[in-house]
């Protein structure tokens, strides 16, 4: 089973893989009782947006896990 942090890294490579912008990996544990990490990113277009979702989508399915938020 992978770890917090690892699977916060799969998403952020997912979502530079899809060329996102500003990509933020931010450490909440310290700060937040319901997650440990919180990826944000952008896209210049709603187009790109959604292939960024779905790149990480399919990046987490890979190892059995899926979003709970987007």
């Amino acid at each position: 089973m992978l770890e917090g942090i690892e699977i916060a890294r799969r998403v952020v490579e997912a979502a530079s893989d899809k060329q996102a912008v500003d990509i933020e990996l931010l450490d909440v544990q310290e700060i937040c009782s319901f997650a440990s990490y919180f990826v944000i990113c952008s896209g210049d277009s709603e187009r790109q947006i959604k292939a960024i979702y779905e790149g990480i989508e399919q990046a987490l399915k890979r190892e059995g896990l899926l979003p709970h938020h987007r």
